[in-house]
């Protein structure tokens, strides 16, 4: 967790990267609302990839 990162603490952390990982990789999760991820969720998603710092 690097100054850029705005989780509060390292479990969080760990599972907003869980959640983007799901979103890139079409693994849906059951607490996921029936409309998500929408395209413009997989756009931010990628940008984790792209940006990682």
């Amino acid at each position: 967790m690097g100054q850029a990162c705005p989780c509060p603490d390292r479990a969080s952390a760990e599972r907003c990267l869980s959640e983007v990982a799901g979103v890139l990789g079409n693994t849906r999760s059951v607490d996921w609302a029936d409309d998500f991820p929408a395209e413009g969720d997989r756009v931010v998603a990628s940008l984790f990839e792209q940006y990682p710092d």
